[in-house]
């Protein structure tokens, strides 16, 4: 082989070996493609009348900019209804709550993109509730994150697929999301149905199972998280974050 040959297949190892699976200070979030570009790289060889020009892909990570949470908002729920509510606390594969800024909203969390080749995810569902007794009050913190776009690349040829070669996985970086008017609002169910039971150390939390349909999986279920489904959405307040401190917001549930 000659030198020039040698260095082509240096430099494509560098890139196999560069564009690994390697994620730092990922939390999740929203998901866009950072995108791939193609590089030529062009060796004439020993015969100056042939022109050999592979082509080598090259992934740009896209940094999101992870940065830890520098203040809480805790949000403090009170029934002012007659009944029972029952207040969505965590989700699987989508949010329990919806936060906006200038009426768009915000990215709570995100579900990771398999490398190269992986299952459809089904669709997301609440799995923990919190009862809410008339009159009786219950807090739901939030890190005063969202996600911001970030992506990094990976070689299928070692995750077995080389026929897909370099890709970019799209994926989220949680960071502080700044001062501002934010609105909020949250998911309650008057009763549950389905496979719900109380938890026996807190019988105000109520975890459910979901008999999940098999044509519900999708890829598109991939990336930004959206808002779980419930059957109502309550409580719609607007308020301030500050530049620094904790914040504790009042919300009036019915």
């Amino acid at each position: 082989m000659s030198s020039k040959g040698w260095l082509l297949a240096l430099v494509v190892l560098a890139c196999g070996a560069g564009c690994s699976d390697e994620v730092g200070n990922l939390a999740g979030g929203q998901g866009l493609d950072a995108g791939t570009t193609d590089s030529g790289l062009v060796d004439t060889g020993a015969d100056a009348g042939s022109v050999d020009v592979p082509q080598v892909t090259v992934c740009d990570g896209l940094d999101g900019g992870a940065a830890p949470s520098n203040q809480t908002v805790d949000f403090v729920l009170t029934n002012t209804s007659s009944a029972t509510l029952y207040v969505a606390e965590l989700g699987l594969f989508c949010a329990p709550l919806e936060i906006l800024r200038g009426g768009a909203p915000l990215v709570l969390g995100f579900n990771s993109y398999p490398e190269c080749e992986g299952p459809a995810l089904p669709p997301g569902f609440i799995t923990q509730w919190r009862a809410v007794a008339p009159a009786a009050q219950v807090r739901l913190p939030w890190d005063a994150r969202a996600m911001n776009p970030a992506s990094y690349c990976v070689d299928c040829a070692f995750r077995g697929a080389p026929e897909l070669g370099v890709i970019s996985i799209p994926t989220g970086a949680s960071a502080p999301v700044g001062a501002g008017a934010y609105e909020v609002s949250f998911l309650v169910a008057r009763d549950l149905t389905g496979p719900c039971e109380a938890d026996l150390s807190d019988p105000t939390i109520w975890r459910c199972r979901d008999a999940l349909p098999s044509t519900g999986f999708s890829r598109s279920n991939y990336g930004a998280m959206s808002t779980c489904l419930a059957p109502e959405r309550v409580g719609l307040t607007t308020f301030s974050l500050p530049a620094s401190g904790d914040l504790e917001v009042q919300v009036s549930l019915r």
